[in-house]
């Protein structure tokens, strides 16, 4: 089934989770270079995550553009961020993908950049160490002020929307992560400053429904479009709520 065209004022969130029994008939789709980076991983769970997430983009990719995904080429940023070569009606396309103990989540719209990040919640997570070193002090202290049963949450709230717009810009791990504040609203307008005179100045962020014992965020250049979820497994059609960006 081809999914629904994809407006210039929408950005579309795919949910694709990992089987086991899938992995076998999607890793025909990666290329060469693919595979042999899905062969380099230590544990099996990696690779088929790894392979899961190659080959559920090329197939969207190739939906939404007409094309055999086989046939689709990416280069990549001066930080790694993937982009589609060959034809310039393609590079109006932007895409990102994020993956996380048993999930892959794509983000897709057209002439605007989008990041993208989900994070499985778990008690183990160092919070405390992580937060002091790249939230910002207000950003900490209310994380802190939460009770001790919310923190995991609450903080991977905030990393996850530090994750989506590093991605969404194209930074690189230098960036600071504490020069931009954000709080638990639902959506927030913030602005980021860099070198390069090309990056989009502001910027949207949004928390992404998602399964439970997950924590997802989106981030988009600018503001004015909707978000639209869709579920991979279920014939899929369209299964999210609308949300405006702002």
């Amino acid at each position: 089934m081809l999914q629904p065209p994809l407006s210039r004022n929408e950005v579309h969130v795919w949910l694709v989770p990992i089987a086991p029994d899938c992995v076998e008939p999607l890793s025909p789709l990666l290329a060469p270079a693919e595979r042999a980076r899905a062969s380099q991983f230590r544990f099996a769970r990696d690779s088929q995550q790894f392979i899961v997430a190659c080959a559920s983009r090329r197939i969207l990719l190739g939906e939404y553009l007409n094309m055999d995904p086989l046939t689709l080429r990416f280069g990549e940023g001066a930080n790694g961020k993937p982009f589609l070569l060959d034809g310039s009606h393609r590079s109006r396309l932007r895409f990102n993908t994020s993956h996380c103990q048993g999930l892959v989540i794509h983000a897709f719209a057209s002439d605007r950049e989008v990041g993208i990040d989900i994070e499985s919640v778990s008690d183990r997570l160092e919070t405390e160490t992580i937060a002091a070193r790249f939230f910002s002090p207000r950003e900490h202290a209310a994380l802190r002020a939460l009770p001790k049963a919310d923190q995991a949450t609450g903080f991977l709230s905030l990393w996850t929307r530090k994750e989506a717009l590093l991605k969404a810009a194209g930074l690189g791990l230098s960036w600071p992560l504490d020069s931009v504040e954000f709080s638990w609203s639902a959506k927030e307008i913030v602005a980021v400053k860099t070198n390069d005179p090309a990056t989009p100045i502001w910027w949207s962020v949004c928390e992404l429904p998602v399964p439970a014992g997950y924590v997802g965020a989106l981030a988009a250049a600018g503001d004015g479009y909707w978000v639209k979820t869709f579920n991979w497994c279920e014939k899929r059609e369209h299964r999210a709520e609308l949300a405006p960006a702002r």
